[in-house]
């Protein structure tokens, strides 16, 4: 990848990218799955200290790869002020579900939602164990 401001691309510091997490929406959740295939799908998240944490539904895929200690990667992606940047953060780490009855009593008083619908769920962090990031710049002419 290139990675000097030359080309249009900027990496971001570790604060910068924690930073932009919490100013997203929406972020992807990604891992190997069977086969080695990619899985991926759309979750609601919070930042949690240096991780994110998502709600999922108690049983299918993502519990699995959790339960299995799979590493996960989330992704979130955003524009600048402008719309002529555009910046993503890429953060991996092995998942824990969440257990902790006071942390999932706080968990619940955020906007969390599971994509799926399933009678019970689960809260799952991912920490930071690696976390980069890049802004890009739109050049003039659009390439």
């Amino acid at each position: 990848m290139i990675t000097d401001e030359t080309h249009g691309f900027r990496p971001l510091d570790r604060p910068d990218c924690l930073w932009r997490l919490t100013h997203a929406v929406v972020g992807r959740v990604a891992w190997a799955g069977c086969g080695g295939r990619a899985v991926l799908v759309p979750v609601n998240f919070v930042v949690d200290g240096p991780g994110v944490v998502f709600l999922t539904p108690g049983a299918g895929h993502v519990v699995e790869a959790v339960r299995s200690r799979t590493r996960l990667t989330f992704e979130a992606d955003g524009t600048g002020p402008a719309a002529n940047e555009g910046w993503s953060v890429l953060l991996s780490g092995r998942p824990e579900i969440i257990t902790d009855h006071r942390k999932v009593r706080w968990l619940e008083r955020h906007p969390l939602a599971a994509w799926a619908r399933a009678p019970h769920r689960r809260f799952v962090r991912i920490p930071a164990e690696e976390i980069t990031g890049h802004v890009m710049t739109l050049s003039a002419g659009g390439a």
